[in-house]
């Protein structure tokens, strides 16, 4: 007999049957039938038989509960898919309809219940329970979405910030290796506890101008901007120049500001600024710093040359060589470049009815005098040149000074006489005395004048010569002659005198004059005496000669044939006779 799995060999009537269990479908099987015959042989006999099912098995499952692990996908929610076999059996899958989230509460472990086709039907019922295994499809949340610390700045390396947490909505590994990595996304906004620790900084952001002199106030000179890299309080930044300062600082934007002037500049008092800015936070403790910016003043034509004097005084001798340098006038100009450059001219003036200019010129560029020709003292004894300085600037400015020259005398003159007055005209002078005059007779005078000046002028008479030396004498300063004793018998009649008249220059100059006396008896004393003093003022002479400022003083008197000659004074102007 021919035996088949899920069967069990039964003995019915003789033959064996296989026994269905549970299968739930119909089958056709071979049965062979044994049996013993006629003559104890045994018999078989073949049969088919066929067992038709009833519907007495409720479905059932291979096990009561499935364990499926299922990895999200999508759908949410189960779908059963049933396959009909040919051999009465079936199979079934589960689907998922929407994604599914571990752990989510709204999904159910899935029921399913099997159903037989027969009537009456009979219920199997499989709990399937379905284990969903996460993946990586969530990120880390932080708990804010935007943190706020506060750090000092000075803070050292490892210092303590904050501490950062963060979830993921993963299960498992993908939620347990959290690393939690600075990102630029993360906003983290961080909050500085400044310390003041910078001092402030000045920056030139454009280089200083060179400024006008006359330059009106609020001139730009610079730009500068201040810049603390501290924060707050710490790097507000304040800028102040020194009182005494002809500049300011003006804000203009931000932390800019213009350096302007602020009062009058003056150029030769002060060529260039030392600027010095300082500038100031306003921590705790505050921090300072100092910038220094040079500043360069240019000159323009506000002063005109000076002479070192307003006047001089020069003295010239006379006789001098014609383009010797008389003097050497200085100018100078406290402005600079162009500005100072200086040039010497000589304003035009008369000196006695003619230009000064044919008498002196002068060299423009170093104000050296030189005459034009020599001077004599005795035509011209002092004269005025006005010389002007000139600066090179627009609009030029100039200045005027005075030049007295005064002609210094020399001994070039001979002293001249005067009187007897037929002496001067260069013939013998004749004189009468009696024989009775007694010493101390005048009996004549000698005038001598010298047209030099001061010790040059001034005069000494003498006797040179004489008939009888012992009976006739000359002052020596006033030219009277007289008698040294009186006269006697013995003496000639007629007397011849020569007297010498001299300066008292260098080199002397000298001049002679012979006078003859004639002795007579019968001639009165006082009639002689009365013809030489009839008029005692025909011979005045007042002389003041000295080397200082005034130079001479002459006064003189005519003499009897009424000839005169007269000298006018000469005075330095820094002094008059009162």
């Amino acid at each position: 007999m021919t035996k088949r799995k899920g069967y069990r060999d039964l003995e019915m009537a003789g033959a064996l049957v296989p026994k269905i269990l549970g299968l739930g479908l119909s089958e056709i099987f071979d049965l062979f039938q044994c049996g013993c015959g006629e003559g104890g042989f045994m018999r078989t006999k073949r049969q088919l038989l066929e067992i038709r099912d009833i519907n007495d098995n409720s479905p059932g499952f291979l096990t009561q509960e499935i364990i499926l692990k299922y990895q999200n996908r999508k759908n949410d929610y189960f779908s059963l898919k049933f396959k009909d076999k040919k051999n009465g059996n079936g199979c079934s899958g589960i689907g998922v309809r929407e994604s599914i989230r571990p752990g989510k509460a709204c999904c159910p472990s899935p029921a399913v219940d099997s159903t037989g086709w027969r009537n009456p039907s009979h219920i199997g019922t499989c709990k399937i329970t379905v284990t969903v295994l996460d993946i990586n499809d969530n990120f880390p949340v932080f708990s804010e979405n935007e943190y706020k610390v506060s750090l000092r700045k000075n803070s050292t390396k490892g210092t303590f910030i904050i501490k950062l947490t963060a979830t993921d909505a993963d299960d498992g590994p993908h939620m347990e290796k959290l690393n939690i990595l600075l990102h630029p996304e993360l906003r983290t906004l961080f909050v500085n506890i400044d310390i003041n620790d910078n001092p402030p900084e000045i920056v030139l952001t454009s280089k200083p101008s060179p400024v006008r002199e006359d330059a009106p106030s609020g001139t730009v000179v610079a730009l500068i901007s201040a810049r603390d890299l501290d924060s707050g309080d710490n790097g507000k930044v304040t800028l102040h120049l020194p009182k005494s300062s002809p500049f300011t600082l003006k804000p203009s934007f931000s932390n800019n500001y213009e350096l302007v002037t602020s009062g009058t500049l003056d150029r030769e008092k002060f060529s260039e600024y030392n600027v010095e800015i300082i500038a100031t936070d306003s921590g705790s403790p505050r921090l300072s710093s100092r910038k220094t910016i040079p500043v360069s003043i240019t000159d323009v034509n506000d002063n005109p040359p000076m002479f070192t004097q307003p006047s001089y005084n020069v003295y010239l001798k006379e006789n001098g060589v014609p383009g010797s340098i008389l003097y050497s006038v200085s100018a100078s100009d406290l402005d600079f470049g162009e500005n100072a450059k200086i040039s010497y001219s000589i304003l035009d003036s008369k000196v006695q009815d003619v230009s000064v200019s044919s008498y002196v010129y002068i060299n423009s560029d170093n104000g050296s005098i030189y005459s034009m020709h020599s001077f004599d003292y005795e035509k011209l004894k002092v004269f005025q040149i006005q010389v002007q300085a000139k600066d090179q600037g627009s609009p030029s400015l100039s200045s005027n000074a005075t030049v007295h020259v005064f002609i210094l005398d020399q001994n070039d003159n001979a002293p001249a006489v005067i009187y007897p007055s037929s002496a001067a005209l260069g013939s013998l002078s004749h004189q009468r005395m009696p024989r009775s005059a007694k010493a101390g007779h005048l009996v004549t005078k000698v005038t001598a004048v010298d047209a030099d000046s001061g010790h040059n002028a001034w005069i000494s008479y003498k006797v040179s010569e004489a008939t009888d030396a012992s009976l006739f004498t000359v002052n020596l300063y006033t030219g009277e002659v007289r008698t040294k004793r009186a006269v006697s018998e013995q003496d000639d009649s007629s007397q011849r005198l020569l007297i010498e008249i001299k300066d008292d220059g260098e080199p002397v100059q000298s001049a002679t004059v012979t006078v003859s006396i004639l002795l007579e008896d019968g001639l009165h004393e006082g009639a002689a005496g009365a013809a030489a003093v009839a008029n005692p003022n025909r011979n005045l002479q007042i002389q003041l000669n000295t080397d200082g400022p005034i130079k001479y003083v002459e006064v003189l008197g005519g003499d009897m044939l009424s000839q005169s000659q007269s000298f006018r004074s000469c005075m330095s102007p820094m002094f008059r006779v009162q």
